[in-house]
């Protein structure tokens, strides 16, 4: 009986052990995802920027073409 618990103990501490080891090897490919979405997103977040950054740039370009067609309009009235 002993030696039966033995068997069951050490058969559970290798099941622990199989168990823990995978979940390590989880963890670092987890780790290693999390990383790779961290990079992403932060050059999504650059992109963005630039983006607006030029939008901007376009929409001041419009509004003194605007204003400039408007001065125009009154100076010719």
């Amino acid at each position: 009986m002993v030696q039966e618990f033995e068997e069951q103990q050490s058969s559970a501490a290798e099941r622990t052990k199989l168990e823990m080891e995978m979940a390590v090897t989880e963890v670092a490919r987890l780790q290693k995802t999390v990383e790779l979405k961290t990079k992403e997103m932060n050059k999504v977040k650059k992109l963005a920027k630039n983006i607006l950054d030029q939008r901007t740039e376009v929409e001041r370009f419009f509004l003194e073409g605007l204003e400039t067609v408007k001065k125009e309009i009154v100076a010719e009235r």
